[in-house]
């Protein structure tokens, strides 16, 4: 059976279309897994704070986020109230790693 030149072409934009819609879906579904964990643990936070400090506090964290400032020095930027509960260090600390642990396994996955 010959092969057709157009039906291969429409085949291969087809799978094409589906593997982007199939990205677009797993970057969704990535985005969805971490605003959930992290809507919950800044309310957490806010409810810790007070509104001034978690300001201050959403500023450390997107210094931390854009490689301004490392783990260590975001923590030790954190208001004390926050350091002196425990769950709710265990809580940053797990949703910190959440984060990386996703974007490891995104990467991994876009790498092959």
């Amino acid at each position: 059976m010959e092969e057709n030149p157009r039906e291969n072409a429409l085949a291969y934009v087809l799978n094409q279309v589906q593997g982007v819609k199939h990205f677009k879906d797993a970057q969704e579904k990535l985005k969805k897994s971490i605003y959930d964990r992290g809507f919950l643990l800044f309310k957490k936070v806010r409810e810790k704070l007070g509104k001034d400090k978690f300001v201050e506090f959403l500023k450390q964290l997107q210094r931390y986020s854009n490689g301004i400032i490392d783990l260590t020095e975001f923590l030790n930027l954190v208001d004390d109230a926050v350091r002196d509960d425990q769950d709710l260090m265990n809580d940053i600390d797990a949703f910190l790693e959440h984060c990386d642990k996703e974007q490891m396994n995104w990467s991994l996955r876009n790498e092959s």
